[in-house]
């Protein structure tokens, strides 16, 4: 059985890869070349990811397609409200702790393996890190709903369900129950289904006493990378927070691994970029032609192989694609390192200061 999910979760990757390696490159090609717009191509960048790469959808086609318009439009909120506190970074810090104790809250109650907190999250830092006018909504979101509508035809047309049971089918059967016994017993219906999702949100509280702790150190993590990017200007901030938050779910008990794999993988990724553009040099076709190919790859590796080979594939995908926007060589690998680093290092400095992780076992009385 463990044989059989492995070759369903490579399939799945290969399918995620597939779809992301022709659909990122069009709408990045579109945007640059065609609409001219830096910042709609770097949202639909990041939004082709979020929908075809790091979000699980569910089987049932209808439950897909709210899952994709309530991460949709819950992105265009978080893009709104980031840029327009981006040009404030006292309220840019302020709303990146909210933002951080309720996506980490949120992320507390749901579905372990749902990641649309983590993505609306990532949505509102690339707004807030990169600082402009109100003006820069619009561009923004059109590259974010570009990619939204790329990602609907794909998910809906082309889905691979893998043979997973049907959530439809895994229900007992239910009489049909007259119209008229409905309308009586409906009220009850509902506060026994009320009762029942509080019930399930108490056993998870339950389960997890010290999520307030681990959503006030988010809260301080995510407020830090926001203050230090804006307070030194870092052209990149983003990759701050995307160098952060790996390291901050892992808590200080593998918080030190994950920091080593993270920062290693990046290095690989560096080294890697740096040899392919010295072949390349300043040969932008060149460029265009193996962006697809990193896009597949980085697609495959992050979901089908581990964290490390993520890492330096993502690195390695991030360096074309700057050089395809501006000819910045190998110092593209080596500003990823850097604000990866730092990003790494805000969360073991926050795990080591408040241990959320050792507290959590205290209370379980190990």
């Amino acid at each position: 059985m463990g044989d059989l999910n492995r070759r369903r979760q490579r399939i799945a990757a290969l399918a995620k890869a597939a779809r992301t390696a022709i659909m990122l490159p069009a709408l990045f090609g579109f945007l640059i070349v065609f609409v001219k717009d830096g910042q709609a191509a770097g949202f639909a960048v990041f939004g082709t990811f979020a929908h075809l790469v790091m979000k699980n959808y569910d089987p049932q086609r209808r439950k897909r397609l709210l899952q994709l318009l309530t991460l949709t439009f819950g992105g265009m909120f978080m893009i709104v409200w980031g840029t327009a506190v981006s040009t404030w970074l006292w309220l840019a810090v302020l709303s990146a702790c909210v933002v951080g104790v309720t996506t980490h809250t949120a992320n507390v109650l749901g579905e372990p393996t749902d990641t649309s907190c983590t993505v609306l999250l990532l949505a509102f830092l690339l707004a807030v890190t990169s600082p402009a006018s109100p003006a820069s909504i619009v561009p923004r979101l059109g590259g974010w709903v570009l990619s939204r509508v790329a990602a609907l035809c794909v998910i809906l047309t082309t889905w691979i369900s893998l043979g997973m049971v049907h959530p439809a089918q895994s229900r007992p059967h239910v009489a049909a129950v007259p119209a008229l016994a409905l309308g009586v017993r409906s009220a009850s219906w509902a506060g026994q289904g009320l009762r029942g999702r509080l019930r399930r949100i108490q056993a998870k509280l339950d389960a997890q006493p010290n999520w307030i702790a681990h959503s006030a150190c988010a809260a301080v993590a995510i407020g830090l990378a926001v203050l230090i990017a804006g307070v030194f200007k870092l052209e990149h901030g983003f990759w701050i927070a995307l160098g952060m938050l790996p390291v901050l779910r892992a808590g200080d008990a593998t918080g030190p691994r994950t920091f080593l794999q993270q920062q290693g993988g990046t290095l690989v990724g560096c080294i890697t970029s740096a040899a392919l553009v010295a072949l390349v040099r300043s040969h932008r076709e060149v460029y265009w032609m193996v962006l697809p190919i990193v896009a597949f790859v980085a697609a495959y590796l992050s979901t089908a192989v581990g964290f490390l080979a993520g890492q330096a594939a993502f690195t390695l995908f991030v360096v074309v694609l700057l050089n395809l926007v501006t000819p910045l060589g190998y110092r593209a690998g080596m500003m990823r390192v850097e604000d990866i680093a730092i990003g790494g290092t805000i969360s073991l400095v926050v795990g080591f200061v408040y241990p959320t992780r050792h507290e959590l076992s205290v209370t379980k009385g190990e």
